[in-house]
């Protein structure tokens, strides 16, 4: 088995805005399996704030590919007990591995990857579509009125714009869901004071307003905000959720977070036996990398899988957007 990176550089449509962040364009990292002539494809994703060296990826996946060649692993659940006791240096690697390797399966055997996993099919979901930040109420309405769904937009939103984003939500019959990217820092109780200013009841929820480490803080969000708090960086490859559920009211999983397909299954059947409400969520990646999301995507609340649409024209899609909806391109 042959195993290697391949990266290409992709620009986006527009300027992409978080709290933190802004970027214009964006190295997609593919990890490939080559066993004869199958080929398995899988993406290394990560975030807008990350930076990922190639070089240094290239030379882990080399030690990796050496030592994979002394193991007998022939299914996927015997390639995930070798990776849970494989100590990588970057632990996005995993999931370019996993996910190739499961795609080349998949192209090997002539099995569904839902039969190769045991999880249910789906093919299809409903996806939130995500607007950068803004700065004034013309620029909101030029990017609501060019959003390519009639269905939820989650607005990047920060402390400093909220108060003129807010304006926007007051005044428009769309449904909308926030996302903070921990821009408020420590500072709950102006949380609760922007949240305070939205008149109607078109937001479902806001992600992640405080930093990641402010429990007592988001313990007062839980209890005195007027709409559902949602963790996003706060979730990371934790094994168990249990002492999330007083801190917020739902938990957006992530598999580039969880660093797995399965370990972010598991959180979802934790996240369900608490209560809390799950959101399958992305990062600005390629359509490889989003087709990936829908062997686990069975039994979320709500789906944010609008990452490749941020990418200007990608050659051989593994998902189409048709207004808000998102299908694999290959339904068999």
């Amino acid at each position: 088995m042959e195993w290697a990176i391949d990266t290409q550089l992709v620009t986006l449509t527009k300027p992409w805005k978080i709290s933190g962040a802004e970027v214009n364009a964006k190295q997609i990292i593919y990890v490939t399996l080559k066993n004869g002539q199958y080929i398995g494809r899988g993406e290394v994703s990560y975030g807008s704030k990350e930076d990922i060296d190639v070089d240094s990826l290239r030379s882990e996946l080399d030690e990796f590919a050496r030592d994979y060649e002394n193991h007998s692993v022939v299914q996927f659940n015997e390639l995930n007990l070798y990776l849970d006791q494989y100590d990588f240096q970057t632990p996005r690697l995993r999931l370019g591995i996993e996910t190739a390797f499961l795609d080349y399966l998949v192209r090997a055997t002539d099995l569904s990857p839902w039969k190769i996993l045991g999880t249910n099919t789906v093919k299809s979901v409903s996806s939130l579509e995500s607007l950068p930040v803004f700065s004034t109420l013309e620029e909101g309405e030029k990017l609501v009125k060019e959003a390519q769904t009639d269905g939820v937009l989650k607005l990047k939103i920060t402390k400093e714009t909220f108060p003129t984003q807010v304006e926007l939500i007051n005044t428009s019959a769309r449904t909308f869901v926030l996302d903070a990217n921990e821009s408020y820092e420590a500072d709950a109780e102006l949380v609760l004071e922007h949240l305070a200013l939205i008149k109607g009841d078109n937001v479902l929820f806001i992600e992640q307003p405080l930093y990641r480490s402010e429990f007592a803080g988001y313990r007062k969000l839980k209890e005195e905000s007027p709409i559902d708090i949602f963790l996003d960086e706060g979730i990371e490859d934790h094994r168990y959720l249990d002492s999330f559920k007083d801190l917020c009211h739902g938990v957006v999983l992530k598999v580039s977070k969880a660093n797995s397909l399965m370990k972010c299954f598991s959180q979802l059947q934790q996240a369900k036996k608490l209560e809390l409400k799950t959101m399958l969520g992305c990062m600005v990646e390629s359509t490889v990398g989003i087709s990936s999301l829908f062997n686990i995507a069975y039994g979320f609340d709500y789906y944010d899988f609008d990452g490749f649409t941020k990418i200007k024209d990608e050659s051989d899609p593994q998902v189409i957007w048709e207004n808000g909806k998102v299908f694999l391109s290959n339904m068999n």
